[in-house]
This record gives C-alpha cells, sequence and structure tokens, in this order.
C-alpha cells in the first residue's frame, strides 16, 4: 500500500492543528504570569489576549483564502517543509 497524498494532507492538517492548540493553550498560561510581572488589571489582560486570538483569527481568515487560491496542500506544506526557523 503506497502512501497516498490525501495522507501527506491529513498529516499535515493535524500537524497544523496541533501547533495551533499548542500556542492557544501557552498564552492563555503565561497570560496569568504575564498579569501579575506587568500588574495588569483583568481588563488589562482581556485586551492582551484579544489581540493574540484577533490576530489569529485573521491569518485563519487569510490562511483559507490562500488555501482556496493556491491549494491547501501548498499552504500547510511549504511552512512545514521549511524546517526550523532561523533566529537571528
Amino acid at each position: 500500500m503506497s502512501w497516498a497524498r490525501r495522507n501527506t494532507v491529513v498529516a499535515l492538517v493535524t500537524l497544523a492543528s496541533l501547533i495551533a492548540y499548542t500556542d492557544r493553550v501557552n498564552i492563555s498560561v503565561a497570560a496569568v504570569a504575564m498579569r501579575e510581572h506587568f500588574n495588569w488589571s483583568q481588563t488589562e489582560k482581556g485586551f492582551v489576549l484579544s489581540a493574540f486570538f484577533v490576530g489569529y483569527l485573521l491569518f485563519m481568515f487569510a490562511g483559507g483564502v490562500l488555501a482556496t487560491r493556491v491549494g491547501g496542500r501548498n499552504v500547510l506544506g511549504w511552512p512545514c517543509s521549511r524546517g526550523r526557523p532561523s533566529h537571528s
């Protein structure tokens, strides 16, 4: 049995979902420590979390539009094929 292209797409979607959920959890956990460190009120913490989620939503929308134009496999496959991002 050969590895079908759909299996590659499913694997890439699974990886992307795993990364997205990890980001969601991490920002929520980090917000508690950040609130104490920066002396934020609950309202200020809410604004910070809202900014993260609005940015997340906008990139999800942009990714969907891009996937419609160039294909989901290309959108998900390109970042995953780049390997580790460089930090300079």
